[in-house]
């Protein structure tokens, strides 16, 4: 049964992640291995979720309200000028340079705006929602996918999650409404990033690297040249030319003849010896 009396607090970093409840006596570690997850990338899907099934059920972890806190160690950012935003255009260029430099098939990417400025946020969704599903089909709700930088001073993560920090977390709501990378899913458009209500977010799959599609190009152009060159040389070895025979009136031509003889002789025919 859930219980919204003891919510739980996630922090993913690169190295695994931690959980906070108030019926834990301590704050639970889950580390990541290579073989589970590799530069922030899942490897193994069906062992790593099994492994965090086992985790829940080892640190009895009562099904709640999910918070996730993303450290800046596991998200891209990259900041937007807020008071001279670019033309439509140019914005979705932005958008789509940052996204073919985060090295994930799919990502959770969301303009997440502070006092100073507007930060466009991205991170590895394959990674995020693997974690978040397993809490899930043990009857918890995700309440929310934070960046932990949108916490400011109030709140050090780089030491990650403890006691201190954990308080502050509970008692920014807003931070978590406002900052929720899962809330508000649409494209990213120039003037509306910057409207008061709006706070767009870009899921999925990036857009197709285009030096990837020239290089795509290249190489299929070169099979193509190849496989030119290859059926003009066997078309030539096929029919080779015919070479000339200088004729000379000096020079004579004469047939060998087999004499009987040297055939004969050539030949030689062993009696099969019957046996007595």
């Amino acid at each position: 049964m859930r219980s919204h009396n003891h919510p739980i607090i996630l922090f993913i970093d690169r190295s695994g992640f931690s959980v906070y409840q108030d019926i834990l006596t301590n704050i639970a570690r889950f580390n990541f291995t290579s073989d589970l997850v590799t530069n922030l990338d899942v490897v193994n899907k069906e062992q790593f979720s099994n492994l965090i099934t086992t985790f829940i059920q080892i640190n009895k972890i009562v099904p709640s309200s999910l918070a996730i806190i993303l450290s800046d160690t596991v998200i891209y950012v990259k900041d937007l000028v807020k008071s001279q935003p670019n033309s439509e255009q140019e914005q979705k260029d932005e958008v789509r340079n940052f996204l073919e430099n985060v090295p994930f098939e799919e990502v959770l990417a969301k303009v997440v705006k502070t006092e100073q400025k507007n930060t466009l946020c991205a991170v590895n969704r394959d990674l995020v929602m693997t974690i978040a599903d397993v809490f899930v089909s043990k009857g918890s709700t995700i309440e929310a996918v934070v960046p932990g930088f949108l916490f400011g001073q109030k709140v050090n993560f780089g030491i990650g999650l403890n006691q201190e920090n954990i308080q502050p977390v509970l008692a920014e709501s807003e931070i978590l409404k406002g900052g929720n990378l899962l809330v508000g899913q649409q494209k990213v458009t120039s003037p509306e990033i910057f409207a008061e209500q709006k706070e767009p977010i870009i899921e999925g799959k990036k857009p197709q690297n285009i030096k990837q599609l020239i290089l795509i190009g290249v190489f299929a152009t070169l099979l193509v040249i190849l496989a030119v060159v290859y059926f003009n040389l066997g078309a030539s070895q096929a029919h080779p030319p015919a070479k000339k025979i200088k004729s000379s009136s000096a020079a004579t031509i004469s047939n060998p003849t087999a004499s009987p003889t040297s055939v004969q002789n050539a030949i030689t025919i062993s009696p099969v010896q019957s046996a007595t």
